[in-house]
């Protein structure tokens, strides 16, 4: 039987593997982008080359390149008016938004002015009623005066009290009328306040709109200036995309010996006349032939498919483990909570409580996939990695196991706390 303490030292045991976790992966996932980028960038440079040979002279390119790129055209003029009638609607939307938001603008323009002039005739009217009040309580002031010279005062004694008593009654009604004018203006600047913060987010609104609004129309610019440009790019790099490099019109290879490994990264390479399957290295000077750059490209296909394939999976099992991860230091934080109260009050005695036996193997299982990701940068592919992850994962990370984890842990703090702490 254990402690709170125990329960805690363990929990942090397991965030700092699944911390480790996460370090390699993200580490790996560093390595992979990088590689996956080099190709993109290499690809789009073989592809920049043939798209401005294949728009020069196209009849230098085979029949069936010329054919895939036909077949594309048309859909891909499907694609371009699709989109661009999207882009032109989001920018009648944006500009109806605007005009709304001016209106609102007006109105709150409006309601301000109305507020003031409202308010303000309000407090003239309280005003004069305040300086009435005060000329009558300067009246009866004259008449106490008069009336308490001389003998007066012991002749008019009576007469003076009642006097007086309608005096502070004056002073009472211009009193609440004085309060009366406060309010008043602090109505006034409440309504102001008010106004004056919702037109900040109208405001805020506005400027956010106006913005989306000259992106949008430059973007339908663009689109109306290059249109058929951007249909064809669109088409040919359709049809470069469906090569392979193995295609048998295509006969373009390299006298040049194939390295057995690559030379940048080190990785082994078996199946590649061109570019290194980890990283988009070239393994020999770029041909200048447009037969053998679409082989270059064909190739260059296969190694941008498998990676980018291979980058999601490894973001996908990243983003596990950090979900993981996240859960532990939550749960943590509330294990230590339910510590902090056993510290603080003396009364209470100390936990004995256990880590469930399938938690402490969950935890186990977590540490045996933390020993078999080997942080190798150069020799390793996303796509076998993380078929290699999966395997484990799998088997293991089963969103019901992720939560039995966690819940074996929590009914047992709240059956011994409840058990232990009457």
């Amino acid at each position: 039987m254990g402690t709170l303490k125990d329960m805690i030292d363990f929990l942090e045991d397991t965030h700092l593997v699944m911390q480790s976790i996460a370090g390699k992966l993200g580490k790996l996932q560093e390595n992979f982008n990088r590689n996956y980028n080099n190709v993109i960038s290499v690809r789009n440079a073989e592809i920049e080359f043939l798209q401005e040979e294949f728009f020069n002279a196209p009849e230098s390119f085979p029949r069936e390149i010329r054919e895939l790129f036909d077949k594309n055209l048309e859909v891909q003029k499907n694609i371009f008016e699709k989109n661009f009638t999207a882009l032109v609607k989001k920018r009648d939307n944006l500009r109806e938004e605007i005009e709304l938001i001016n209106l609102q603008k007006v109105d709150f323009s409006g309601k301000l002015k109305k507020s003031n002039t409202t308010l303000d005739a309000k407090e003239e009217r309280l005003k004069k009623r305040v300086e009435a009040l005060e000329k009558d309580v300067e009246a009866y002031n004259k008449r106490i005066d008069e009336m308490n010279s001389g003998f007066g005062f012991i002749i008019n004694f009576l007469k003076m009290k009642k006097i007086e008593k309608m005096k502070n009654g004056l002073l009472k009604k211009r009193d609440e009328l004085v309060d009366r004018i406060d309010a008043v203006r602090k109505s006034w600047i409440d309504a102001e306040k008010e106004i004056g913060d919702q037109d900040v987010i109208i405001q805020e609104k506005w400027n956010y709109l106006q913005t989306e609004f000259a992106i949008t129309s430059e973007k339908i610019k663009t689109l109306e200036e290059n249109r058929d440009m951007l249909i064809k790019k669109g088409a040919f790099s359709e049809a470069l995309g469906a090569l392979l490099g193995n295609e048998k019109y295509l006969k373009g290879r390299t006298d040049a010996p194939v390295p057995r490994e690559c030379g940048k990264c080190g990785s082994e390479n078996r199946d590649n006349f061109f570019y290194c399957n980890f990283c988009g290295q070239h393994f020999s000077e770029n041909r200048p032939d447009m037969e053998g750059s679409l082989v270059e490209t064909g190739e260059l296909n296969r190694i941008y498919a498998a990676l980018e394939q291979g980058v999601k999976e490894t973001v996908s099992i990243l983003a596990l483990m950090k979900g993981l991860k996240e859960g532990l230091r939550v749960f943590i934080k509330s294990i230590r909570k339910v510590k902090k109260t056993e510290d603080t009050y003396s009364q209470l005695p100390t936990l004995k409580i256990s880590v469930p036996e399938f938690s402490r193997e969950f935890s186990a299982k977590l540490s045996g996939i933390e020993k078999a990701i080997d942080v190798k940068f150069y020799n390793l592919h996303p796509l076998n990695f993380a078929k290699q992850v999966r395997a484990d994962t799998d088997k293991i990370l089963i969103a019901e196991d992720i939560e039995k984890f966690f819940t074996g842990m929590g009914d047992e703090l709240n059956k011994t706390t409840k058990a232990q702490w009457k």
